[in-house]
């Protein structure tokens, strides 16, 4: 794992991270990363575990995480300012190929910001349907 400091690097020897590990660090183990610039070994390695998007399931505001991925362009948000309420409205196109099988899966609930481009999940809404002719 890499560690930053001072925008200078030291090889870390593997452990588990917990997400959002401090950018700001200054050390790894007994190795100090403020000795200045030089060329380090680095060994870096990443895996991410996702669920596929749940095609059936439309929203009028769109889905920017989906938009990123898939490079389409279905985002339209939803903007609410303090104590403000909205709707979005979910609509369920089932697959065809699916009549008779059960789907289940999460809602989630997002905010994204543009500007640090990232999001936070609110809420996680589960659903399951049987699909029918």
């Amino acid at each position: 794992m890499i560690a930053v400091g001072d925008a200078n690097g030291a090889y870390c020897p593997p452990r588990d991270y917990p997400s959002g590990i401090n950018s700001s660090a200054t050390s790894c183990g007994d190795r100090d990363l403020r000795r200045g610039p030089g060329t380090y070994p680095v060994s870096m390695s990443a895996t991410a575990i996702a669920r596929d998007f749940d095609t059936a399931m439309i929203t009028d505001s769109g889905d920017v995480w989906m938009d990123l991925v898939a490079s389409t362009a279905t985002f339209n948000p939803l903007i609410l300012g303090p104590g403000q309420s909205g709707v979005i409205h979910l609509y369920i196109q089932p697959d065809p190929a699916k009549i008779g099988k059960t789907v289940s899966g999460d809602i989630f609930i997002d905010t994204f910001n543009f500007v640090q481009f990232n999001g936070d999940e609110l809420a996680r809404i589960p659903y399951r349907y049987r699909v029918v002719q």
